[in-house]
């Protein structure tokens, strides 16, 4: 069962690009392309008991501009950063993004939220550091956002 970290420790500054286009059928004219990275200080490692063991992680990223309804999102997440204290010790060293979806939760922050599906190998003192991802994001955007990061 994957551990769920529902937060990043920090992020850096998100980059927006946004436009509007025809509406398809009801699909909204707002487009949004976000990119980022999310930082972890040190919840995503391997098994303290095993270093061949995949240890699962499920990370909940919300990020982008405020939505008052979306459409659709084309969402990616990839290995940013990763360390390792004492790699010669562990013969099976490995980190994966196995996919990343996406929801639009009701939240107060009426952002998208990222669920990227990570796992960790190589005893404790393998860290995933930084997950980047990206998004492109269809639907509607709330009235009157300058269009600034969100803290």
């Amino acid at each position: 069962m994957p551990t769920l970290i529902d937060h990043p420790d920090a992020k850096a500054k998100e980059e927006w690009l946004r436009f509007i286009c025809e509406p398809m059928s009801e699909q909204g004219n707002h487009v949004a392309v976000i990119s980022g990275y999310a930082e972890y200080s040190s919840v995503l490692q391997g098994s303290p008991d095993e270093d061949n063991e995949d240890v699962e992680y499920l990370l909940w990223i919300d990020c982008g501009p405020r939505w008052r309804d979306v459409n659709d999102v084309s969402p990616t997440a990839f290995i940013a950063g990763y360390l390792h204290w004492s790699s010669d010790e562990a013969d099976n060293t490995g980190m994966d993004i196995r996919g990343c979806t996406w929801e639009f939760p009701d939240t107060p922050s009426r952002q998208i939220r990222l669920i990227v599906d990570a796992t960790v190998r190589g005893g404790d003192d393998a860290r995933l550091r930084r997950v980047g991802y990206h998004a492109t994001i269809r639907g509607w955007l709330m009235p009157n956002q300058d269009f600034q990061e969100i803290v």
